[in-house]
C-alpha cells in the first residue's frame, strides 16, 4: 500500500521539543483519518495540531479525553464500587459515549506517517482542544 502526506519535512532532534515544520497524516485501523500539523517532539511525546477528515471522529476523541479524565479523578475518591459504577455510568450518559467508544483511544490501531519514512505506531493517544497528544 502507498502512503503519502502532505507537506514538507524539516529536521530536529527529538529531544528538544522544536516544532517540526511538516504535515503528517494520522491512520486509524489503516484508514486516513486527520492531518496533524506543528510537530513537538519530546521524547517519548509528541503533540500536533489535528484536523480530522471526519470531525465526528475528533469529538468522540475529546469527549473520551474527558472521560479518562472524570475516570481518573473518580479513582482517586476511593469510593464504594456501586456508587462509583453510577457515577461512571451517569458520566458516559452526559458526554453521549457508549462503552464501545471508551475502545476508541485504546483499541484502535493508531498510526503516523511521515512524508518520506515509515508508518509508525501511535500509543496512548489522547486529543483535547484541537491539539493530539500521543507516544510513540
Amino acid at each position: 500500500m502507498l502512503i503519502t502526506a502532505i507537506g514538507r519535512r524539516l529536521s530536529t532532534d527529538a529531544t528538544t521539543g522544536i516544532p517540526m515544520s511538516q504535515s503528517i497524516l494520522l491512520y486509524l485501523n489503516e484508514r486516513p483519518v486527520a492531518t496533524l500539523q506543528d510537530l513537538r517532539v519530546e521524547t517519548p511525546w509528541s503533540t500536533a495540531q489535528a484536523r480530522f477528515l471526519d470531525a465526528a471522529l475528533g469529538d468522540a476523541l475529546e469527549r473520551v479525553a474527558r472521560f479518562r479524565t472524570f475516570d481518573e479523578q473518580l479513582e482517586a475518591l476511593d469510593l464504594p464500587e456501586d456508587e462509583e459504577e453510577a457515577r461512571w455510568e451517569a458520566k458516559l450518559a452526559e458526554l453521549g459515549l457508549t462503552h464501545a467508544d471508551l475502545g476508541l483511544d485504546f483499541d484502535g490501531q493508531w498510526s503516523v506517517v511521515l512524508e518520506d519514512g515509515p508508518e509508525q505506531e501511535v500509543r496512548s493517544i489522547r486529543f483535547e482542544d484541537g491539539v493530539l497528544q500521543w507516544r510513540g
